[in-house]
């Protein structure tokens, strides 16, 4: 198989579950042969994930990254780039969907807002999204998470933060960086860390530099952490452990030893999905692997030959069982 159109027809399959064995080995090998290849892939996906329907070859025909260029300079996300893009609502027709993609866009890509003049938020939604501050400091946001700041910072240069997100905070020892979230603050002076907040929970791990955390209402009972540290609601500190609490961003999953409901709870932070152990006799089984920049079908493909189980969808859920 020589033509790339035979390729982009193997492509439509695998979206649309249409493919058989030895044609999903063979679009595989394809794959690997050269950058390009997967770059057709991944844009085919977008596609066919912003519209959750049969992909066409008009449709496929459509410069989506050129749309996302086009898009952000209308709305002033100049300093917003989208990681990575999740499926959404269905859409049928191809006419509707070309011209309304702007639309879908600007819904779904890391919706932007103004508050007056003075305010900026980014929900990330379904997405992984990165933005720059006034200050060159950068957010990225995990999937479902909101960031607010003031569009121009004056003294201590202050963040809310709802969900989870990754800083790289610029050094101004003048003007201290503030992360507001669940009830906590994050204070520091130039640094990276990661924080997370949502479901009742409070999480911070320090990659690089020294970062001060106490509670709005306490301050004074303040607690110091270094680079490898991670605090949590309970203000346990420890060094640490988990090596995939950045997997959503850096897309590397590294698996020793570790049971299915782990590696479950792991998958549930990266790719944003639900998934269900519906067989409690199966949660202790174990597995190695690592993974890098693998979609969630072919991790989970992977967890089914190793661990001998089945795997199924269920709307919006992944359900495994034995």
């Amino acid at each position: 198989m020589d033509s790339t159109s035979e390729y982009i027809n193997l492509i439509i399959k695998r979206l649309n579950n249409e493919i058989v064995d030895n044609q999903n080995v063979q679009l595989e090998i394809w794959l690997k042969e050269k950058p390009e290849n997967k770059k057709l892939f991944d844009d085919y996906k977008i596609i066919w994930e912003l519209t959750q329907n049969s992909v066409e070859p008009e449709i496929a025909a459509i410069n989506i990254e050129d749309e996302l260029d086009l898009i952000r300079k209308k709305i002033g996300l100049k300093n917003t780039k989208v990681v990575d893009i999740k499926p959404i609502k269905k859409t049928n027709d191809f006419w509707k969907y070309s011209v309304a993609i702007a639309a879908a866009v600007v819904v779904f890509i890391g919706v932007f807002f103004l508050f007056g003049s003075k305010t900026e938020k980014v929900t990330s939604q379904n997405l992984v999204v990165e933005t720059t501050l006034p200050d060159n400091s950068q957010i990225i946001l995990n999937r479902n998470s909101t960031v607010k700041y003031p569009k121009k910072f004056k003294t201590n240069r202050k963040v809310d933060l709802s969900g989870e997100a990754y800083f790289i905070v610029e050094h101004d020892s003048e003007n201290p960086f503030v992360v507001n979230a669940s009830g906590y603050v994050v204070e520091v002076v130039g640094t990276e860390f990661f924080v997370s907040s949502k479901d009742n929970s409070f999480e911070v791990v320090v990659n690089k530099g020294i970062v001060k955390v106490y509670s709005e209402n306490n301050p004074s009972d303040s607690t110091i952490l270094t680079a490898g540290k991670h605090f949590n609601v309970d203000k346990q500190i420890v060094n640490v452990q988990n090596k995939n609490y950045l997997a959503w961003k850096t897309g590397k999953i590294e698996f020793e030893n570790k049971t299915l409901a782990e590696i479950c709870t792991v998958l549930e932070r990266t790719y944003g999905v639900e998934i269900i152990i519906s067989d409690k006799n199966i949660k202790d089984m174990r597995m190695t692997a690592t993974f890098n920049n693998q979609t969630i079908e072919a991790v989970l493909s992977v967890v089914e030959a190793t661990l001998n189980v089945k795997i199924t969808t269920q709307g919006n859920k992944i359900i495994i069982y034995k």
